[in-house]
């Protein structure tokens, strides 16, 4: 060693600089922990259990970029960081352009979640190694907007695809804001469930969707639409059906048969 102003330098003795400059720590000669840079490890800092750094008895081990590896060793999680104070326990920062995240990975498969910082800095869950392989599995907006499927929560909770729900669910003020198509020329979509048709034309499609999904379809504003007329990709129960001022006509799709199928009218 070396003696330095305020401590004490740990240097590799042998000429060649091959060896590792380490510290030991022993206890009545029975446990010992070895601490220093593992020359055959691209210099990185370890603190070991046993004699030597290296191998199976790594404990802890940082690069010299700062990265930091919490090895395999007898406790029941590889980390464990336990804190009374009231700033939390763990904090992941990113001071520069990248993201804030935590990945974890068995072989073969990884989740990725954090701070997204190209997308308005929303919190993320993804199934990939970054947190923008393709669309989020789930993702809050600055917002509080939840997305599931989307990494673009328009409201409140917006679900790409079919949900299942086992039991009944509640919903209070349940408002669905219509659509509004003017002078429909064949097909329309089924993006809202109430759909307000208006001026002269007809419906013989609409586009398809998930199993089970309704769509209300009602005349206004001087409306005189034809609903069914061929060629017609609906299953009317009643033939071709003209939508005046304040008629309807309700479908629901059934995936099966791959058609919108009645289920009542109005005139």
């Amino acid at each position: 060693y070396n003696t330095v102003t305020g401590g004490m330098e740990i240097e590799t003795a042998d000429a060649g600089d091959l060896g590792d400059g380490v510290v030991k720590f022993r206890n009545d000669g029975v446990g010992e922990w070895t601490m220093g840079f593992d020359d055959d490890d691209s210099d990185k800092f370890k603190i070991a259990i046993g004699t030597s750094l290296g191998g199976a008895n790594d404990r802890l081990a940082m690069s010299s970029s700062g990265q930091l590896d919490v090895e395999i060793g007898t406790s029941t999680a590889n980390f464990n960081a336990n804190s009374n104070t009231t700033f939390g326990t763990v904090q992941v920062s990113n001071d520069g352009t990248g993201d804030a995240s935590i990945r974890l990975g068995i072989t073969g498969d990884n989740t990725v979640m954090g701070i997204d910082n190209s997308d308005g800095d929303a919190f993320k869950i993804n199934m990939g190694t970054t947190l923008t392989d393709g669309s989020a599995d789930f993702a809050i907006s600055p917002t509080g907007n939840v997305g599931i499927g989307t990494s673009t929560p328009g409201t409140t909770l917006d679900v790409a695809g079919a949900a299942n729900i086992a039991n009944e669910a509640t919903v209070g003020n349940l408002i669905s804001t219509p659509s509004v198509v003017d002078s429909p020329t064949g097909t329309i979509s089924a993006d809202r469930r109430i759909v307000i048709l208006t001026g002269t034309g007809l419906v013989n499609n609409i586009t398809a969707t998930v199993n089970g999904k309704e769509v209300i379809l009602i005349g206004g504003g001087g409306a005189n639409i034809d609903v069914g007329q061929a060629p017609v990709n609906l299953r009317l129960a009643a033939g071709q059906h003209t939508l005046g001022d304040g008629a309807t006509i309700h479908f629901v799709y059934v995936a099966s048969l791959s058609q919108w199928v009645e289920i009542s009218r109005t005139n």
